[in-house]
């Protein structure tokens, strides 16, 4: 997550070439799950740190449990490269606990996944890897139309690599707050 006061981004590195660009100093979150990818950012953030990049904070765990505990905190920019058929439960999360601020961006990496959402028909080679890549192709179609059907945000796919979902928070709704949501459940 990114902020110009604060910031998340599961692909690591990505976050080293965004945050020279700032002119303000920016806070920077990033969620992993333990071990090798850890390891690996912790190891990047470390040899590249210098005054032109800002400290990044990592946390530890599975997005789903993590996530919830940056309730209070609201960011500009959230990059979403994870588990694919967790995409739409870090979509409500990040809405429900208001973490995104008004006009804020979530880019979602790989939302096309290797062409599948949109052909996953025996046409398509990449049907041959299986029923588990097939699977994800779905529930990353099943993201991009829940992104779509939702009024509180707008969006536009670039079907770049494997594509990327931008998805902004329009900033003229009323987003509740997380103490407004938390009595509801």
């Amino acid at each position: 997550m990114y902020n110009s006061q604060g910031g998340w981004t599961i692909l690591h590195i990505s976050i080293l070439y965004i945050t020279p660009a700032n002119p303000h100093p920016p806070q920077i979150i990033t969620l992993d799950l333990p071990g090798v990818s850890s390891d690996f950012a912790r190891a990047a953030f470390e040899k590249y740190k210098s005054p032109a990049h800002p400290p990044i904070t990592l946390i530890e765990g599975f997005a789903i449990e993590t996530l919830p505990t940056l309730v209070g905190k609201q960011f500009d920019l959230i990059f979403i490269d994870a588990d694919k058929p967790g995409y739409r439960n870090y979509l409500d999360i990040i809405l429900n606990l208001n973490l995104l601020v008004p006009g804020g961006v979530i880019l979602a990496d790989n939302i096309l996944r290797r062409g599948l959402v949109a052909d996953s028909s025996d046409q398509n080679p990449v049907t041959q890897e299986g029923p588990a890549v097939i699977a994800q192709a779905k529930t990353l179609d099943e993201f991009n139309k829940k992104v779509e059907k939702d009024v509180r945000l707008e969006n536009i796919i670039l079907p770049v690599f494997d594509g990327i979902n931008f998805v902004r928070l329009k900033k003229d709704l009323y987003v509740p707050t997380a103490e407004e949501v938390s009595w509801k459940r």
